[in-house]
């Protein structure tokens, strides 16, 4: 649904599906999950967080490659770029971090249950945040390659441990980054 020229997602809504013509997307606020088709099926290509841009091989294939959908609710905003250095720096800066998570994605699929799950939350928090919404279990398992109950045991003794506590809005929680890192 636009607003201001902005699209809010709720969770679990797609924004573009592979093969498509579009435009550009900035992410301002939420987590947008990209996929990529497999042989056995969807297969996660990346977690793309604020300030990130969704879909960028539009600008150069003019289809999107991959399927996006908001894995928590989400604000976008069209982007397009401008002429001259700036434009290509805005690419090129978004396109480091995009790389760099990468890297951060293949460590969320190693470790203990507790580690790939804090290594998670931190990275969906970003470096300042004291609270945010959480993906469900499903997603978070499918994203650190963990069976549902590892995860929700995780999540449990990440709560008894006070380095996650409960808001009163659904899969919203206040961080204790402090007990997190010693986790991740």
């Amino acid at each position: 649904m636009p607003v201001d020229g902005c699209l809010r997602l709720p969770a679990k809504t797609p924004l573009y599906q592979a093969g498509a013509r579009g435009t550009v997307w900035r992410v301002l606020e939420g987590v947008m999950r990209l996929d990529q088709e497999g042989p056995a099926g969807p297969r996660l290509a990346g977690l793309l967080l604020p300030d990130d841009l969704v879909g960028c091989e539009v600008a150069t294939m003019g289809r999107y490659g991959g399927t996006a959908w908001a894995l928590v609710p989400s604000l976008l905003m069209p982007w397009t770029p401008g002429a001259g250095p700036a434009a290509t720096e805005v690419m090129l800066q978004g396109l480091l971090r995009v790389q760099q998570r990468t890297g951060e994605l293949l460590a969320l699929r190693s470790g203990l249950a507790e580690q790939r799950v804090s290594r998670l939350i931190l990275m969906l928090a970003g470096p300042e945040a004291t609270e945010l919404v959480l993906p469900t279990l499903n997603d978070m398992a499918d994203i650190n390659d963990l069976a549902m109950e590892s995860v929700s045991r995780a999540m449990s003794r990440l709560r008894q441990l006070e380095a996650l506590t409960p808001l009163p809005r659904r899969h919203r929680f206040a961080l204790n980054r402090a007990a997190l890192l010693r986790f991740a």
